[in-house]
């Protein structure tokens, strides 16, 4: 169990390298810019009022033009680029079981002296390790290029470690949900199609909701309602978000276990 761990752990090293450099550049334009654009006549105030109720939608619950510096760092987090790149990285580990399966190494792996939900749960805690180093080296990629870029209003302690745990948890939550698709999928491209389509359909209905007051009533339902990276950074607790995106985790893990005991390899 601890060897499998290590060797998928491994396998992660390249993919981790690259987060690395990517988040670094993203995170030194965004503090750049922020520091460059909030001067003294209010430029990022005044822009951001004119288009208030999308970037509401953009950057989620907790957007405010009082709280630029949190609402400003908030996209970071909630930008497509780098929320679906993580995702991205989560969903690719989790239907890896497939692959597996297809290929004919499954058969190997479960010829080990393990439960099939032990092999799976290994495999998926590599991949949860894997989220946690990205979503850090987010956050200390912020904080670094705040640091030398001189902001002064950065959001604290408090507020970078909610919007480190409201982002982990979210992240693990997908690739909980990948996993217990790919356990009913035959191909890996079938559980990537599925597992996208059903968060673009989240996704997509969160934006819309946010602009469209009839559709509000969808917004709760739509996972990414929660993901209130505004709210954690101005160092608000997000404990109702967190209990959801966990107690969901172990759901589609439980999913997970119980559909791979009985499939057929």
């Amino acid at each position: 169990m601890k060897k499998l761990y290590f060797f998928r752990l491994g396998e992660q090293k390249g993919t981790l390298i690259a987060f690395l450099v990517g988040l670094t550049v993203f995170s030194c334009i965004m503090a750049w810019s922020y520091e460059a654009f909030s001067d003294d006549s209010g430029f990022l105030t005044q822009m951001f009022s004119q288009f208030e109720d999308l970037m509401q939608a953009f950057v989620g619950v907790g957007f405010s033009l009082d709280e630029m510096a949190a609402s400003y760092f908030g996209m970071t987090w909630r930008h497509p680029l780098v929320l679906f790149l993580i995702m991205g990285f989560g969903i690719s580990r989790s239907v890896g079981i497939t692959r597996e399966i297809q290929s004919g190494t499954g058969d190997l792996l479960f010829t080990l002296p393990l439960k099939r939900y032990l092999v799976i749960f290994t495999e998926f805690m590599a991949t949860v390790t894997g989220l946690f180093l990205i979503n850090l080296l987010l956050v200390i990629a912020v904080i670094v290029w705040s640091l030398v870029f001189g902001i002064e209003d950065i959001p604290g302690f408090y507020g970078f470690l909610w919007a480190f745990l409201i982002s982990f948890y979210l992240h693990v939550m997908f690739a909980a949900l990948a996993l217990a698709i790919a356990c009913l999928s035959k191909t890996t491209s079938q559980a990537s199609a599925w597992t996208i389509s059903i968060i673009a359909i989240f996704y997509v209905t969160d934006f819309l909701a946010s602009l469209q007051p009839q559709l509000e009533f969808l917004q709760p339902f739509t996972l990414f309602y929660q993901y209130q990276v505004p709210e954690a950074l101005a160092g608000n607790a997000l404990w109702t978000g967190s209990l959801i995106y966990i107690g969901l985790t172990l759901t589609f893990l439980g999913t997970s276990f119980f559909l791979i005991q009985r499939r057929d390899l």
